[in-house]
């Protein structure tokens, strides 16, 4: 299956999952104290637990991946988009102040995928092995528990094989 993950250089020997995002980019029209604006926007929606933020468009690349890498979205494309206009109206409204009502068009919609690797790293004070989640693109480490959505397919995909 091919998919557009953001581009990162992958380490050997740790296992890989790819996290789904939708990237919308739209450009907003409205007046400020200062005049008329026009300013253009992406927003980045996870697909997995819902959620909007801002967000600089980033470098991307196909790719070449397994079924059992890619964690399945939840929310349809035309939910998040939904939610990423909810979002920016929101936000425009309320935190830029605007004087009018913002209008908003709609560039480009593409799904994008987090790159994440998982790994083994022995405890120094526990008996027992901890399994870690490190996102490439930021280069920070966390204990997978935190993320009970990947550390679920994980498990899911492990019990298949």
């Amino acid at each position: 299956m091919e998919i557009q993950v953001i581009n990162y250089t992958p380490t050997p020997q740790r296992q890989k999952v790819y996290y789904p995002h939708l990237l919308t980019t739209w450009t907003a029209e409205y007046r400020s104290v200062f005049g008329d604006r026009s300013e253009k926007v992406a927003l980045m929606t996870n697909l997995v637990k819902g959620g909007t933020g801002f967000a600089t468009t980033p470098s991307t690349s196909k790719l070449e991946a397994l079924p059992k890498e890619v964690l399945p979205a939840v929310l349809s494309l035309q939910d998040a988009e939904e939610e990423a206009y909810e979002m920016l109206r929101r936000y425009y409204m309320h935190k830029a102040r605007s004087w009018k009502v913002p209008k908003f068009e709609h560039h480009s919609t593409v799904e994008i995928y987090v790159p994440y690797e998982y790994f083994v790293r022995p405890s120094r004070w526990l008996k027992k092995d901890r399994t870690y989640l490190h996102e490439p693109v930021s280069q920070y480490d966390d204990l997978l528990k935190k993320y009970p959505e990947i550390e679920t397919f994980i498990e899911d995909v492990q019990k298949v094989q």
